[in-house]
């Protein structure tokens, strides 16, 4: 909506244009032009119909003016035949919901802009609703926006806005502020504080703040919670990238083409999702970035560095990866880019791999200038051509070179082989297999390699860096497929590292197992830091019988679990000193020896039953996967934990751990003090 007395700036338009198009591709857009009683607006019609054609409604402007009723009641007459139109029209609405919905518009019509979770579900207890659907009712609510709510944030979950405009308000007090730009933006948390005090917001610091860094607004400095930092209001001019003088170092390029033209925020929504790894030198003490990009470096033993540059003209977003094994890294950034893009509905990107030259007498790598689409990598795999020409310089590359160690290109080949797996075979090509993600194949990863993992357990230094990073990148792998493999679809109702131990800490004893009493204990996820959480821990204990028949399942989630722990602890020795990585070595071992010992117990004919008939009718009914060991092994797992530690994997209660939101919107079991930490 703008007024006829001001001056139509297009670009403001195209501001808000191009992010409509991008978080809500599906709206219809109007322009409503005010305060025309008298004048006639000068508008670009024809550029705006022929940039943003396909989002404008079938009428879509209207000058209208108030004081005399101009154009009004043709407005007044669209917006009913749109409203009427709207997919949730008609749709059943509890006589207690409205209920609720008249006393929330209520206080938001006596001004009052916010009320704490306890007060709404009094307003819904008031209203009949039943209490275990406080938080479905409110979901309801947010959905049509008569709240605004954030369920997800445990900072913010008390924090219920009834008045959305009063919020965006706020905020923009500190975002418009003119020193922040000034100072590149950079804001002390007292001056920040000080802006919405004088703005008649007193006492609602802490609040707003969470709130910005949960829009991904601001991150805060480790100043000890003196300053934050707000990328949208950084410098335009690119620093001198300070790159790690090593040598032996590989190098990978990707390039994401954006579908639509972007709009602002896509670069510093990835800042602060990935500010925890922004490289910092003397000269740039608080960090190597600027508006359009940032320099990166992950906090390991073997580090990787990342140059991430925005080009919003080309609609273009750059990635260059430096380490031993750049694929880990490349996976890292690549899912903060998949989470950026999915806060923009309507976006979408077309990732592109730079091009390699390989010399055919020492194997060595160097860079060419050139990219290859990942249609163009499948279209060439799928047909089994040995070399792809490159069209920049007069060479050819392997195509699964280009791909290799890179497991969400096996994501791409998913979706490609899909429908081609449904009407016309029963089972993927087996050009496809390298390249198909599971836990199955993870799993063998780790028994292929566990000498190598045993000796990262034991602080081998020997080892070579591009192992340890690749490790790294399985790690990250599992806890995604372990994540997927127990989601009912709401919650993970488990956590992808559990231990399994006697409860008097004997050695495997194969005549005597099945009289132990065993003991369960989940571990927080935190990248770094893997730990055990005690309070979460659960006895049990089971009679021979029980061993014997539920062994085949019982192995098959048993030796998913030793090969997560086996990675969860590859290269930690230093952090968990000598004695404790000997224990869980020790741990380790004996989940090994229990798997082999149960895979010995599992008669021939239980290995050809198939799902249903191997683990019960009822459980694994929503397999996800296209293999049949990955369906499998969901099932034993989900079986396993429901038979022995019922009461915590219904109720996705496991201690003082909790399901997390990470800044790349996968999810990890924290403990307290580390979810803060990741907040």
């Amino acid at each position: 909506m703008f007024k006829c007395r001001d001056q139509f700036l297009t670009d403001r338009a195209e501001y808000w244009l191009d992010t409509i198009r991008a978080r809500a591709p599906q709206a219809k857009v109007v322009i409503v032009i005010s305060q025309c009683e008298e004048r006639s607006p000068h508008i670009p019609l024809d550029k705006i119909q022929s940039q943003y054609g396909e989002m404008l409604a079938q009428e879509w402007f209207f000058p209208v003016g108030c004081k005399n009723g101009k154009g009004i009641e043709r407005l007044q007459a669209f917006l009913r035949r749109s409203a009427a139109d709207l997919n949730f029209m008609g749709s059943l609405w509890p006589k207690s919901y409205e209920q609720a919905e008249e006393e929330i518009k209520a206080k938001a019509k006596a001004k009052t802009s916010h009320i704490s979770r306890a007060k709404l579900d009094v307003i819904l207890h008031k209203a009949g609703v039943n209490e275990d659907n406080y938080e479905g009712a409110a979901g309801s609510m947010a959905r049509i926006g008569v709240i605004t709510q954030f369920s997800d944030c445990p900072d913010l979950r008390d924090f219920v806005v009834l008045k959305p405009q009063w919020l965006t308000k706020a905020i923009s007090r500190v975002m418009e502020d003119g020193q922040l730009s000034e100072d590149k933006g950079e804001i002390a948390l007292k001056r920040m504080e000080l802006v919405w005090n004088k703005a008649r917001y007193p006492g609602m610091f802490t609040t707003f703040h969470n709130c910005m860094k949960e829009f991904e607004l601001c991150y805060d400095l480790e100043d000890h919670n003196e300053s934050c930092l707000i990328p949208l209001r950084f410098g335009y001019v690119a620093p001198i990238i300070p790159w790690a003088d090593i040598s032996d170092l590989k190098e990978r390029r990707m390039e994401y083409k954006l579908n639509i033209r972007p709009p602002m925020g896509v670069m510093s929504r990835f800042i602060v999702k990935t500010h925890h790894m922004i490289v910092k030198t003397p000269d740039h003490p608080k960090g190597v970035y600027w508006y359009n990009g940032v320099f990166l470096r992950t906090n390991s033993p073997c580090p990787s560095e990342a140059l991430c540059e925005f080009l919003p003209d080309d609609r273009t977003f750059l990635v260059r990866v430096r380490a031993a094994f750049p694929q880990n890294m490349c996976e890292q950034i690549h899912g903060y880019i998949q989470s950026v893009f999915s806060f923009f509905g309507g976006m979408s990107a077309e990732r592109s791999y730079g091009c390699i030259k390989l010399d055919a007498d020492t194997g060595a790598e160097s860079q060419c200038k050139g990219l290859h689409t990942e249609k163009r990598i499948y279209t060439a795999i799928s047909k089994q051509r040995e070399m792809l020409d490159c069209e920049f310089e007069d060479h050819e590359v392997d195509p699964r070179l280009l791909v290799s160690g890179i497991s969400s290109f096996g994501g791409f080949v998913e979706e490609r082989l899909t429908a081609m797996v449904r009407k016309e075979m029963d089972k993927p090509p087996e050009w496809a297999e390298p390249f198909l993600r599971g836990v199955g194949t993870l799993v063998e990863w780790v028994e292929h390699n566990s000498e190598k993992l045993d000796q990262l357990l034991h602080g081998q230094a020997a080892l070579a860096a591009e192992f340890k990073q690749e490790a790294e990148l399985k790690l990250h792998e599992y806890l995604s497929c372990m994540s997927q493999m127990l989601d009912d679809r709401d919650h993970t109702a488990a956590p992808g590292l559990i231990l399994i131990t006697t409860k008097d800490r004997s050695r495997w004893n194969p005549t005597s197992y099945f009289k132990s009493t065993y003991i369960l204990t989940p571990y927080c996820e935190c990248e770094g830091n893997i730990h055990a959480c005690n309070d979460g821990s659960v006895e049990f204990t089971k009679d021979k019988n029980w061993w014997k028949t539920t062994a085949p399942w019982i192995a098959h989630a048993t030796k998913v679990l030793a090969a997560g722990l086996q990675l969860g602890f590859a290269g930690m020795p230093l952090a968990l000193g000598s004695a404790a990585a000997k224990e869980v070595e020790d741990q380790v071992k004996f989940m090994e020896e229990l798997t082999k010992h149960l895979d010995l117990e599992v008669a021939k004919e239980s290995i050809d039953m198939g799902i249903d008939g191997m683990i019960g009718p009822g459980v694994g009914k929503d397999l996800r996967g296209n293999n049949r060991d990955s369906a499998m092994m969901r099932a034993a797992l989900a079986r396993f934990l429901k038979e022995t530690v019922p009461d915590s994997y219904r109720a996705r209660r496991w201690g003082s751990l909790r399901r997390i939101r990470m800044s790349d919107n996968s999810y990890r079991w924290l403990c307290e003090a580390c979810a803060a930490h990741a907040r």
